[in-house]
């Protein structure tokens, strides 16, 4: 956008190249002007160039425009009317038009420098933001890579314990226990919460004084428990979770007991019992 030191009077004629693109945008604007109105002025300013005037004839407007010469002619009397531009005859040669200062114009151009203005002001107060935002994903980054770290060094010491848990499965006396729980864990229907069970099951062979005959005593009431039928029906739903039943001390309610039998009395009809007592 050019600068001048001094604006057209309004009514003045003016050259629309000088002012860039600040007159089109000014015109497609106004609502007092129809959408045919402005594409036959904003034609017209074309034609003009660098000149303050251009000089056609109502009849290469139409056919360019698309439009009937009538409606030509009634746009050129509605520009004249609102002070956009001024005809001068030249008879059957054509007609030549000269373009108006009008106000709007100047408005709209120092609108327009107000916008870059504040355009401009956003631009540095977006530096600064850009600026700050950079420093907060760096930071989200190094946070994003500690807990990273951090989750590493978790599973490198539940490794650790896992290892730990498993050796302390061979007590002091040299008795390997890890044979005995993995046919106890095969054996059992429900298989939920290895880590605890075998943590149960290495802390009650330590507290034992014979090691070796508690987890033979172990496994024997557990496997009568796996064969009865409260355990292996519904696939295993109501058996405990064996980390549960060791931590519990269960294997001290013994083996499951078998369901007394109901003695059965046979079944004698009421003649029987009358006959008996006639012969008696």
């Amino acid at each position: 956008m050019s600068k001048r030191r001094k604006w057209p009077s309004p009514g003045e004629s003016f050259a629309p190249a000088e002012y860039g693109w600040a007159v089109p945008d000014a015109i497609e604007r106004d609502k007092n002007l129809s959408d045919f109105e402005k594409r036959l002025l904003l034609r017209l300013m074309r034609l003009a160039g660098q000149r303050t005037w251009c000089w056609t004839t109502t009849g290469w407007l139409s056919e360019q425009l698309g439009k009937s010469r009538r409606m030509v002619v009634y746009a050129i009397a509605h520009l004249a009317a609102e002070k956009y531009l001024k005809r001068e005859r030249r008879g059957v040669r054509g007609t030549v038009f000269r373009f108006l200062w009008r106000a709007e114009y100047q408005s709209f151009q120092e609108d327009g420098a107000r916008i870059e203005q504040r355009v401009a002001q956003f631009d540095e107060l977006r530096n600064p933001l850009r600026t700050n935002c950079a420093i907060h994903c760096a930071r989200i980054a190094q946070s994003i890579a500690h807990l990273y770290n951090m989750n590493n060094t978790i599973n490198t010491n539940y490794s650790e314990r896992a290892k730990q848990a498993e050796g302390a499965n061979v007590p002091s006396d040299g008795f390997e226990a890890t044979p005995t729980f993995n046919r106890i864990w095969v054996r059992h229907p429900r298989k939920t919460g290895r880590y605890l069970a075998e943590q149960a099951f290495s802390e009650a062979l330590a507290e034992a004084m014979n090691a070796p005959a508690l987890a033979a005593e172990i496994e024997r009431v557990h496997e009568a428990w796996c064969a009865c039928e409260d355990w292996r029906k519904q696939g295993g739903r109501f058996a405990p979770e064996l980390h549960r039943w060791l931590r519990e001390r269960r294997w001290l309610d013994g083996p499951p007991q078998a369901p007394e039998e109901e003695r059965i009395i046979p079944y004698r009809p009421p003649w029987e019992d009358e006959e008996a007592e006639g012969n008696a």
